[in-house]
């Protein structure tokens, strides 16, 4: 009726699903290893980015695998203070000189 560490940790995270991102994170690693090495040893430039293509796509496939990006409450305030407070103040601020200079010169007159 023991079982290991590993296999707890396994069985509480989902089970089969680790067990598939984990196999699909090394397959990814071993690949980006392979076209790593090709990028050094080709000669040709044309295939070296190709194969450099092929690390980044690596490396951004491996971001998604472990969960990506993890947004704390401070980013989200400063998101929503930067959107809601100061965009709409530089709009306004950018639409009173456009109506103060419209004013200025005279207003729309003439032809289109």
């Amino acid at each position: 009726m023991t079982a290991t560490f590993a296999s707890q940790v396994v069985e509480s995270r989902g089970g089969d699903v680790m067990v598939a991102q984990n196999i699909a994170f090394g397959l990814i690693a071993a690949l980006m290893i392979v076209a790593a090495v090709r990028v050094v040893t080709t000669k040709n430039v044309v295939h070296a980015a190709l194969y450099l293509v092929i690390v980044l796509a690596g490396v951004a496939a491996q971001f998604l695998l472990l969960g990506g990006v993890n947004v704390g409450p401070n980013t989200l305030l400063r998101w929503y203070v930067l959107h809601v407070l100061a965009l709409p103040f530089v709009l306004v601020i950018f639409l009173a000189v456009h109506f103060w200079r419209i004013r200025k010169d005279g207003g729309i007159s003439g032809p289109l």
